[in-house]
């Protein structure tokens, strides 16, 4: 969605939640008129209230039979939830406008102004339309896919496997529309994660995206240039550079190779650290198109989202790469989020810098950190050991006779 379409659609609701704010909190007793109305609009072919046409009107006139045709609406907290989820949508890739978000505002408003019962009988309908439609879309995915493919054969089942109009109305008459409609379409930690990514990239977006690499040749470690600063530019904007990272560098670094390597990693990429054709192309995709296959991706996930219940085997063709996801993966990643936390109070997350600022304070040269142990003397062997011993933090270190094998700049650092 653009930008501008996002505060439109904030501004709508706001407008509408001020309308809301002069109806009686409590609920008040329905006139006969209005259920009459409500019964005459549904039993009309081609319905259409406010140039919105009904296109799930069977489903709806079976829900209303069965309630009396009562209105469901008579709660204006209830009314302001639903108009807050429509707008919401936009954070599941969705269009708040597919749901009647200018039409409920201006019923809504034609109910404050000029009430009679054909009015509060249109609003109600469209209230329950614009849920339903939100929910089948939240359930099933906007499009369906065997329209797109024949192949696609992923389950499409109702809720609890029952009728529409039930589910509808438990929906209304639920304590929480939001939590009703996590039950029945429930996302999981890959589909949050990517809602995560599209406020990310939309944000980055809002702020004018980020800056173009120029092309041209290969680049890698201990290059210099201005190309090298772009690239720099490039992924702190998209966070692939750590904040805090000299992004005015001409130098091809150890942390900017890191930096590329997660980026190709993220875009299944050959993640060598070395900037080529492929990679450039990469980052000089714009950041609305990525918005875009974000919301994709998201559309994706609600067609499996009733395979992907039990177990399920995801493949990343492109990306070489396979996914195994079982019932238990909620406590799995809830564990495995315990376990990131831990980690994180250890220090992990800055071992790798520590390690490095050690090994340097005890003599090794920052070229040699990635050459292998084998390749050393045995008197560099006892200082790679002495170093992952102080990465460790002991409370306590014994050393026999450290000079034997430390020169004085190392005895001094580490007396420090």
């Amino acid at each position: 969605m653009k930008i501008n379409q996002r505060i439109a659609a904030l501004l709508t609701v706001l407008i509408v939640l001020t309308a809301l704010a002069g109806l009686h909190a409590a609920e008040t007793a329905v006139p006969k008129e209005v259920n009459r109305d409500i019964e005459r609009l549904l039993r009309t072919d081609d319905l259409k209230i406010d140039g919105v046409e009904i296109l799930t009107r069977a489903t709806l006139l079976e829900t209303y039979e069965g309630h009396g045709f009562l209105p469901f609406w008579t709660r204006p907290a209830r009314i302001r939830e639903l108009m807050e989820l429509i707008n919401d949508s936009a954070d599941h890739g969705l269009i708040p406008t597919d749901y009647n978000i200018g039409q409920l505002v201006q019923v809504l408003q034609q109910r404050e102004s000029s009430p009679s019962a054909e009015i509060d009988a249109e609003a109600d309908i469209l209230l329950t339309e614009s849920l339903l439609r939100y929910g089948y879309h939240r359930r099933f995915g906007k499009v369906e896919g065997s329209k797109l493919d024949p192949a696609i054969n992923f389950r499409r089942e109702s809720f609890n496997k029952q009728s529409p109009s039930l589910t509808l109305e438990q929906a209304v008459e639920s304590s929480s529309l939001a939590d009703f409609i996590e039950v029945v379409a429930p996302t999981g930690p890959v589909y949050r994660h990517l809602q995560y990514k599209l406020d990310l990239y939309r944000d980055i977006a809002a702020a004018g995206g980020w800056p173009p690499v120029p092309e041209g040749p290969t680049l890698r470690l201990d290059d210099k240039g201005a190309r090298v600063t772009a690239i720099r530019r490039r992924l702190a904007v998209s966070g692939d550079l750590g904040q805090g990272s000299d992004t005015g560098s001409p130098v091809f670094d150890q942390e900017l190779k890191g930096a590329v390597m997660e980026f190709q990693k993220r875009h299944s990429l050959d993640s060598d650290g070395i900037v080529g054709k492929q990679s450039i192309a990469a980052m000089n995709v714009p950041v609305e198109v990525r918005v875009d296959q974000l919301r994709l991706s998201l559309e994706r996930l609600r067609w499996v989202n009733q395979e992907a219940a039990d177990t399920l085997v995801a493949v990343n063709i492109a990306g070489f790469r396979a996914f195994f996801y079982k019932e238990e993966r909620e406590r799995l990643l809830r564990r495995l989020g315990e376990l990131q936390s831990d980690f994180e109070h250890l220090g992990g997350y800055d071992i790798r810098s520590r390690a490095e600022a050690t090994l340097c304070g005890l003599g090794f040269h920052a070229e040699a950190l990635h050459d292998p142990l084998q390749s050393f003397s045995g008197g560099w062997r006892m200082r790679a050991e002495l170093a992952r011993a102080l990465v460790g933090r002991p409370d306590t270190l014994l050393l026999d006779e450290p000079s034997n094998y430390l020169d004085v700049p190392a005895v001094e650092w580490l007396q420090r």
